[in-house]
């Protein structure tokens, strides 16, 4: 009997949350916490999956997958529904659920209302759900007491590439338990996520939505903000403001509650506090993991607050959003303050060991521990800054907000600059670019709303159908919750893009399997593994070429800032660059890592230089040294995704070149720069900080604010 294997994963990010309690905040980071989740699920899912025939199993892992000197190992957990599985079948189908940061939860195999599940009934498919590692029980290192250790040198083994290989090891493992030979990749599927400010998505959702409904909710979204920020530096300003919001302790200069924290400090956590809510409004707005959505939770419902008169001072709409925020849901009792005690609100995200007995600090408190090292210690960079001082949030919360709490909660002499640079070059290397994202049979679906659609791969390529659907009107995962009345219409377009492609998955699998007739009683062979995701899932396991792509280039904004601020305008070609063959070249005195200053030429609409000519690289190497640009500038050529092979950003091929005595070193992970004394090239370290060249096609060049 031959067998089919599809493998359907998805990485998890909890819904919306609120909270009844003095000291833990409701969003950390652009993540809720999860123990709340169970409580806000569309209630009928309770009642539906009572009776669930779940089972509840263990997977024996590597603590340390890529050090073969170390024999640790640890017990991941895993989930179990065969309810709906046919084995009689020639091919019989496998979801796998991938879970991401927090403890799984049995109704992603169970409750056939969501979008995987329904095709999951389809198919007659197993359905596993596999528990990240450092989450809910799967803790790699325990204490002696069975507690979950994550001080901060064991979560280093808390990484993308580590859980991505806990889950290859469990599938190969697991077809040969299931006596599943001589499996067929499709692909795997990963994910670059592309680069994009977290906030300047929320603003684009806030400004889409005033325009298609004619008000200015942005307007005054913008005017409410600006009001707070001035108001906080005058007495009477901050008077209005801790009557408002009720902040607890107080705004005061003169009586800080914390010695360990200044003023400034805790305005940026206030100030922090009221974005966080309004980060939740718009990453769930059309939502349906709980009943938020049918109560107005979302864009809509912040807008009619946002344009409803007050009577008092304007900033008073913003502490109505706050509130109407914070207390959807129905928490008992309802909240009336808005927590300021920044030290007391990371306590318990400070500690190193959790009780996995304890709901709380199993679901909730060691999970936003794991989630902030994700975005610290791993330094994905989902630092949620508003950096832009013309968007509708200002500039309330900057980067060193994000960094400071990063080093109180891991140590300042782990989390620093230097460290973060590193681990950004060190992972792009590994992952990869997303503007190559390149992949077979997957389903990358985004909502427009979502402001992490900003870390989703855009690219498109329907003839080895890989697809990228946005959503307009939708948010955060809205395509996999079940249909509700009022959604966006093109809910629905997405969630059949995403049915019709799973559906030639398997047919596809069940073609190339049909052709093998084992005798009877023989082993299952050829399964053929087929990964769908909204989300980061299995990993190639032979040659360097196929490293994965899954790493946020947010981190690289991480970076970014601290280089080289990147201001996006409609222009000309900027008066300091040259337009040749129209294309217009810029020349950036800053000097950063060649990764940044790739991602700073996108900002402008285009690529590091390309150069394909000897005459364009004469051209460019004198007006380069005309600049006073310094003699060496990093250009677009790099051999990181194949050491013999050298590519421009631009995805296209070197073929010309002027590598220094014709040659160039065909070590691994090298990136081209350009000698502007003589236009030779030379093969150098990513990680070096060199100046640089832009190419933009002169019909879409943009400007840029060289802020060196």
């Amino acid at each position: 009997m031959t067998s089919n294997l599809a493998v359907f994963c998805c990485f998890l990010l909890a819904g919306i949350v609120t909270v009844n309690s003095l000291h833990i905040p409701g969003f950390v980071n652009g993540k809720p916490l999860r123990v709340y989740l169970d409580n806000l699920l569309v209630p009928n899912s309770q009642v539906d999956i009572a009776g669930c025939p779940v089972k509840e199993l263990w997977f024996t892992q590597k603590v340390d997958q890529f050090n073969a000197s170390d024999t640790r190992t640890y017990q991941q957990r895993y989930q179990l529904n065969d309810q709906f599985f046919d084995n009689a079948t020639v091919n019989p189908v496998i979801f796998l659920m991938f879970g991401g940061e927090g403890t799984i939860n049995p109704k992603w195999v169970c409750w056939t209302n969501y979008t995987y599940m329904q095709m999951a009934t389809q198919y007659k498919a197993r359905l596993i759900q596999l528990e990240h590692r450092f989450f809910g029980q799967s803790y790699p290192i325990k204490a002696a007491n069975g507690w979950g250790d994550m001080s901060t040198p064991n979560l280093s083994l808390l990484t993308s590439q580590q859980a991505l290989e806990d889950l290859a090891n469990f599938i190969k493992t697991y077809n040969a338990q299931q006596n599943w030979t001589n499996p067929r990749w499709d692909d795997a599927i990963n994910n670059f996520f592309h680069f994009l400010e977290y906030a300047e998505v929320m603003e684009t959702a806030i400004i889409d939505y005033s325009k298609q409904n004619n008000i200015d909710c942005s307007d005054r979204i913008k005017e409410n903000f600006l009001e707070l920020k001035a108001m906080i530096y005058t007495d009477g300003g901050r008077g209005v403001l801790n009557k408002y919001f009720n902040i607890t302790p107080p705004l005061n200069p003169g009586s800080s509650t914390n010695p360990s924290t200044t003023f400034d400090w805790e305005v940026t956590n206030f100030q922090a506090t009221v974005f966080g809510a309004l980060q939740g409004i718009v990453q769930y707005t059309f939502d349906a993991a709980n009943n938020f959505t049918n109560n107005g939770y979302g864009i809509d419902g912040l807008c009619k607050i946002m344009d409803k008169p007050y009577p008092g001072a304007p900033v008073g709409q913003l502490a109505n959003a706050f509130f109407w925020a914070m207390n959807e849901g129905s928490p008992s009792p309802p909240i009336t303050i808005l927590n300021n005690d920044y030290n007391a609100s990371i306590a318990p995200f400070v500690r190193t060991s959790y009780n996995l007995s304890d709901p709380y600090d199993r679901d909730e408190y060691s999970a936003m521990r794991g989630w902030m090292w994700l975005s610290c210690g791993m330094a994905l960079g989902w630092l949620q800054t508003t950096e832009n001082s013309r968007s509708i949030f200002n500039r309330m919360i900057p980067l060193q907000y994000y960094l400071q709490q990063c080093g109180d909660m891991f140590g300042t002499d782990v989390i620093t600059t230097d460290y973060i640079t590193k681990k950004v070059a060190e992972s792009t290397l590994y992952f990869g670019y997303s503007w190559n994202y390149n992949a077979t049979n997957v389903v990358v679906p985004n909502g427009l709303y979502d402001p992490w659609s900003a870390l989703g791969c855009k690219t498109e390529r329907s003839a080895q159908h890989q697809y990228a659907p946005t959503t307009p009107g939708a948010a955060h995962c809205s395509d996999m919750y079940p249909q509700r009345a009022g959604e966006p219409k093109d809910l629905n377009v997405t969630r059949a893009v995403i049915r019709r492609e799973v559906d030639y998955y398997l047919k596809s699998g069940l073609v190339a399997a049909s052709t093998v007739s084992p005798p009877t009683g023989s082993t299952m062979t050829g399964p053929t593994v087929i990964t769908g995701s909204t989300g980061p899932t299995v990993p190639p396991t032979t040659s360097s070429s196929s490293k994965l792509s899954i790493i946020s280039s947010l981190l690289i904004f991480v970076v970014a800032l601290f280089f080289a601020f990147i201001e996006v305008t409609n222009a000309e070609c900027p008066q300091s660059g040259l337009e040749y063959n129209s294309n217009c070249y810029t020349f950036i005195s800053s000097q950063t890592a060649f990764f940044v200053a790739e991602m700073a030429c996108r900002n402008m609409n285009g690529n590091l230089a390309s150069i394909n000519d000897p005459f364009t690289n004469a051209l460019i190497a004198q007006k380069a040294a005309l600049e006073s640009v310094t003699t060496v500038v990093w250009i677009g050529a790099t051999n990181l995704y194949n050491s013999t092979h050298w590519k421009w950003t631009d995805e296209k091929s070197v073929i010309f070149n002027q590598w220094e005595n014709n040659t160039v070193n065909n070590k691994e992970n090298l990136c081209g720069a350009l000698q502007t004394a003589n236009g030779k090239w030379m093969a150098t370290d990513c990680y070096n900080k060199l100046s640089y060249i832009c190419k933009v096609a002169a019909s879409t060049v943009t400007s840029v604010t060289d802020e060196n």
